[in-house]
């Protein structure tokens, strides 16, 4: 089963919501996400197949005081095939230094289908990487990947094989003769 990306249809919010300490009130701090997909890219999924791919990249402003500057966020990733966008909904914070993410965290409080299943039947399912660590760095990647839990193959392909096997039949029955 094929996941083409639609850049156009894909997005983030990201709303800051405080913190940062008197630091960031002084001089501005904060923290923003852009996504980091490609339009029209494929992943081909099967059963048991997994494609995880570069999805938001968190840039930092500014130097946060001893609390960090949190945030809430909303990403939607979409695809033109099938038709289907995937919402995530989470918060996050991060301490910042000059402009660099010294450390931060990012919850997923819901990401919406989870698990999709297809008019054909098959079931994948869809998650955002979240987590926290050490970055030191002036930009963060996460990930979000898809999974395919129970691919029923197309019909068109059934019926090709079902061809093929009757085309040998016939060969078979017609050297016998």
């Amino acid at each position: 089963m094929d996941f083409v990306v639609d850049l156009a249809g894909s997005s983030v919010t990201l709303t800051e919501t405080g913190g940062g300490g008197i630091t960031c009130w002084v001089s501005n701090c904060g923290v923003q996400a852009d996504l980091a997909l490609n339009d029209g890219q494929v992943f081909t999924i099967g059963t048991g197949d997994v494609a995880e791919f570069d999805f938001l990249t968190f840039t930092g402003d500014g130097t946060t005081g001893l609390t960090p500057r949190r945030f809430d966020i909303t990403a939607i990733l979409a695809f033109s095939s099938p038709n289907l966008e995937v919402t995530g909904v989470g918060d996050g914070a991060a301490f910042l230094l000059a402009g660099y993410i010294l450390s931060g965290i990012l919850t997923w409080t819901s990401i919406s289908p989870s698990d999709w299943t297809a008019p054909n039947g098959s079931l994948v399912g869809f998650s955002f990487e979240g987590g926290s660590g050490l970055f030191l760095g002036s930009s963060v990647t996460t990930s979000a990947s898809i999974t395919g839990t129970s691919i029923v193959p197309l019909p068109a392909g059934g019926l090709l094989l079902l061809g093929a096997l009757g085309g040998l039949a016939a060969l078979r029955r017609k050297r016998r003769a």
